[in-house]
């Protein structure tokens, strides 16, 4: 089984949750911008999961994924950007007064 990074994602807070699949027996090492973040096993079936302590700004990375067997030597790499994006607002938007969004139509005129 080859390296994959299956999973990149992260809640409002920024905490990243990274997943995919691997060899069994060996260790995926993850970097943002070179900078290693954690370490998991790859398990029986070939999977391995990473939740790394520190939260994520947002911003544009380097994410990087290297495969190492038991003397900690490289076996495969991944590497790919990576985006964290702002939160979003999740204030439902005002209201405009005189129109209204109908499912069947785009805009329709509210009786007033």
């Amino acid at each position: 089984k080859s390296l994959s990074l299956d999973t990149i994602d992260y809640d409002d807070s920024g905490r990243l949750h990274i997943s995919g699949r691997g060899q069994p027996t060996r260790i995926v090492q993850i970097y943002l911008d070179n900078r290693l973040i954690g370490r998991s096993p790859v398990d029986g079936n070939g999977g391995w999961r990473l939740k790394p302590n520190q939260p994520v700004a947002p911003g544009l990375y380097s994410l990087r994924a290297d495969e190492v067997n038991k003397a900690g030597k490289v076996q495969t790499r991944i590497e790919l950007p990576f985006a964290r994006a702002e939160p979003l607002d999740t204030q439902p938007p005002e209201p405009t007064e005189g129109l209204c969004l109908c499912p069947a139509l785009l805009f329709c005129r509210r009786q007033m």
